[in-house]
């Protein structure tokens, strides 16, 4: 059926598409390096050209590589040009030292994300008094899930979708580092005083208060595994 087909061509292109991701991001190749060609590209990984089209121009969307009708496709300085999604792919690479350290940035920007939200999730009135709740009746694991969804709460209610998009990628990035992120979600579910105030200042409308529970919250996480 066609549906199996296209399926099947997905599941291809995905996988070009982080075999070419993750040579990008592992080689330290150099801004401006081409790629190969489509033709040898597909020839290499035994694909149709179709599959490496697609995979090329996801490759393109992240902010990884150029694209010029007629040229060559070169890589960028994906640091500059990428976005926060690229996290999940460079934790994966990453040496126990160098993962701990993306750990503890992420959490700063998660930090700043927070610092921002909450001045309009509290203008919002969509925080309930009770919304802290579950995080200190749980177990450690439904702790650490209702927390993470607390911030999911706190994102849609600031209505910055665009803040609430890259708290997403920040968290996947620390799902990426496994250890290293489990302690940060740990360290930061564990502080359910901090917790708390958050949410009473969140649920009364008191931004300011929001603000300063909110960088309790997350100022001092420390990344201990």
């Amino acid at each position: 059926m066609n549906i199996e087909g296209s399926i099947a061509r997905t599941t291809v292109s995905d996988a070009v598409y982080r075999r070419l991701r993750d040579q990008i991001l592992g080689s330290g190749a150099e801004a401006g390096a081409p790629l190969p060609s489509e033709r040898t590209l597909s020839e290499t990984f035994g694909v149709n050209r179709h599959a490496v089209r697609e995979a090329i121009k996801r490759l393109q969307q992240a902010g990884l590589v150029t694209v010029v009708h007629g040229g060559a496709t070169r890589v960028t300085d994906w640091r500059r040009e990428g976005g926060p999604e690229l996290l999940v792919a460079v934790a994966s690479g990453l040496e126990a030292g160098e993962r701990t350290k993306l750990a503890q940035q992420i959490v700063e920007a998660r930090a700043a994300i927070a610092k921002r939200i909450v001045t309009t999730a509290a203008a919002s009135g969509d925080i309930d008094a009770t919304a802290a709740d579950p995080i200190s009746s749980g177990s450690d694991d439904a702790a650490i899930g209702a927390y993470r969804d607390l911030w999911c709460d706190i994102a849609a209610a600031s209505g910055n979708l665009a803040a609430q998009l890259t708290l997403n990628s920040l968290n996947a990035g620390l799902d990426a580092l496994e250890t290293e992120g489990q302690a940060v979600f740990e360290a930061e579910a564990s502080r359910t005083d901090e917790i708390q105030a958050l949410v009473s200042a969140l649920s009364t409308g008191d931004s300011t208060a929001a603000q300063k529970a909110a960088a309790d919250v997350f100022g001092v996480t420390a990344v201990q595994v």
